[in-house]
């Protein structure tokens, strides 16, 4: 048996008798050798070959007969593929992403559209540790990228130390994404602006959702409690303490690889004995009153948890020692927001908000008998003034106003040797806020020109931060885009004296004292074109960033 064209052997054909069961293959060689004589036809077949039927006359002849075998051409269907990385994410005049997780799907890996992975999909964003909750964006690390949740800012965003989005996947996501050149009402971040909402501008029916996974169980209800008013509730709980499934067991030996959680001192003469417990949950509370014909009033609350437990154990002169490891992770934060209507060409919006994080960390260690208490706590609130005013067909003019003050405290506390530390920092800032933006009435050019000034009271120090966006339409399919931008940042994440949290939390917050741990700054430049045509986006860009 030889392949027609290249006369090479064909290996594991099927010689067939015709009308019985017997049947040999051929070997690599292409022989074979059939056990019985018959006088039915014989049927040639292979998975590459066009099947070919030989007489009983051309079977048995004095020499071994050759039969070549042509190759077979199988034509498959057309695929067409509908969507590839692209429904849900929209590239704005603006200058902005807007991202839509639910409409942009599961991405694969995953089993629910995630906020933050979903992100990632974008050039210039990636995760140096490869999880989902840790973005880097042109380089800037993950503190440095300011993240609100309905005005609410986010100091911590995943579960599992970043291998879970801590934002709940049945909310209904709206990410606005600004790399540079964001608006002026957006400060505190040197890289980019990742501004979440989940805010519905109409009054939704009731409906209801239960889910569960492998990790976690989850509900969502959205109640109508009035024509013109609605109350959401999402909360999700990991049910990890109770049951390890394989894929919390993954997750588990993913996020502790490497640390002493897993790798526990394993000495010839003395035995260690561990165990863990560990489980995770989120609430959010969104309630939403339209007021008359003109106003809305939104009020929205979230808390987000990691809690987990580690117990060592070992024999000492036939006593057993035991030590009792936590690490608690929590946030709380609310916001309520009034925004109204005044005319056809005047509208404000006021919010007041309030952010709370905690991480609390008890370290103790069996070698030494070292316990080490840590903990890091954020606050964070303030007061923001928005006004709009449409002064013309073209332009429109923004200003407003934005108060805040955070505190940052840090604690250490260790037996052996004996250490105590205490650092707390709190700063009042002031900000003023103006914006006007043009566009032409022929829709070619949009153009924002905006500023902040930002006044610290405890240094009286006023830092200015521009912001400029360009789009000029050169043809109608080809946009050119001018961005560039100068910002502030007073909040930081640090590694301090590498203590670290059961080798999993190395990173605490802290503030600026204008000394020891300066302001970061940052100047960024970007210049790109925009090609859309037969759904079709194709953006270069140029950028630079210090």
């Amino acid at each position: 048996m030889v392949d027609s064209e290249s006369n090479l052997p064909v290996f594991n054909a099927t010689i067939r008798i015709s009308g019985t069961n017997v049947f040999v293959l051929s070997d690599e060689k292409g022989f074979f050798q059939l056990p019985v004589v018959s006088s039915n036809p014989i049927e040639i077949s292979h998975v590459s070959y066009a099947s070919k039927t030989v007489l009983v006359n051309e079977i048995y002849v004095d020499n071994c007969p050759t039969f070549p075998l042509n190759l077979t051409v199988q034509e498959l269907e057309e695929v067409v593929a509908q969507v590839y990385l692209t429904t849900g994410i929209r590239k704005k005049t603006e200058g902005t992403f807007e991202i839509k997780p639910k409409k942009f799907g599961i991405l694969p890996g995953l089993v629910e559209p995630d906020v933050l992975q979903t992100m990632r999909q974008i050039p210039g964003i990636i995760s140096t540790d490869e999880t989902i909750a840790n973005v880097n964006v042109r380089g800037g690390t993950h503190d440095q990228n300011l993240f609100l949740w309905n005005g609410i800012r986010l100091f911590q965003t995943g579960h599992f130390f970043g291998l879970i989005s801590a934002l709940n996947p049945n909310l209904a996501h709206t990410i606005q994404l600004s790399k540079n050149g964001s608006s002026a009402f957006y400060g505190e971040s040197v890289s980019s602006v990742i501004d979440i909402s989940s805010r519905s501008n109409s009054v939704e029916n009731t409906s209801s959702t239960i889910g569960v996974n492998m990790i976690n169980a989850e509900l969502y209800t959205k109640v109508k409690t009035g024509e013109k008013s609605s109350v959401e509730v999402v909360a999700r709980r990991s049910f990890t303490d109770m049951l390890a499934s394989p894929t919390y067991k993954n997750y588990f030996n993913r996020i502790f690889q490497n640390t002493e959680v897993i790798d526990v001192t394993n000495n010839q003469d003395i035995n260690y004995n561990h165990e863990e417990d560990f489980y995770f949950y989120d609430v959010t509370l969104q309630y939403h009153q339209k007021i008359g014909q003109k106003s809305e009033l939104f009020f929205d609350a979230l808390a987000i948890s990691n809690e987990l437990t580690f117990n060592e154990s070992t024999l000492v002169n036939n006593q057993t020692l035991a030590r009792n490891s936590q690490l608690n992770q929590q946030t709380l934060g609310g916001n309520v927001t009034w925004k109204t209507n005044w005319n056809a060409k005047n509208s404000s919006e006021l919010s007041i908000y309030s952010s709370y994080y905690q991480l609390d960390a008890n370290n103790q260690s069996v070698e030494n008998n070292q316990i080490l208490l840590q903990e890091n706590t954020v606050l964070d609130n303030g007061i923001r003034l928005k006004n709009s005013h449409q002064l013309s067909e073209t332009v429109r003019l923004t200003n407003g106003y934005q108060y805040n003050e955070i505190g940052i405290r840090s604690f250490d506390d260790i037996n052996i040797p004996q250490f105590t530390r205490t650092v707390k920092e709190v700063l009042r800032s002031h900000a003023l806020i103006a914006e006007i933006d043009y566009r032409s009435k022929n829709n070619r050019l949009f153009t924002r020109l905006g500023a902040r000034g930002n006044y610290f009271e405890k240094w009286s120090l006023l830092l200015l931060e521009p912001r400029l966006h360009l789009n000029y339409a050169l043809t109608d399919h080809l946009n050119v885009e001018l961005s560039g931008e100068q910002k502030n940042q007073t909040a930081s994440q640090i590694i301090d004296l590498q203590q670290d949290f059961l080798g999993v939390e190395k990173r605490r917050w802290v503030l600026a004292n204008n000394e020891s741990i300066p302001i970061q700054q940052s100047n960024q430049a970007s210049l790109g074109f925009v090609f859309r045509k037969n759904n079709w986006l194709i953006h270069p860009e140029a950028f630079y960033k210090k």
